[in-house]
């Protein structure tokens, strides 16, 4: 998990809005099937999807991406 919360991140950086929409989709789904795979590395999931949606500079579609998935998170 911290390797593809690395990948997550680069996708963030380089400003790629379809892989970060497909890696926020791939989260979503260790979500649903998976949870104590990624709830040991959840406070970081939250801290980066908090800070992408939070950079006003950021593409829309992928601060629309880490709200969404934020609220897949929580529920």
């Amino acid at each position: 998990m911290p390797h593809m919360l690395q990948v997550l991140q680069q996708i963030l950086v380089a400003d790629e809005v379809e892989g970060a929409k497909q890696a926020f989709d791939v989260f979503e789904t260790c979500l649903i099937l998976e949870t104590p795979l990624i709830s040991k590395n959840l406070k970081e999931y939250v801290e980066i999807c908090l800070a992408i949606a939070g950079k006003s500079d950021a593409e829309e579609d992928i601060r629309n991406a880490a709200l969404n998935s934020l609220s897949w998170t929580i529920q």
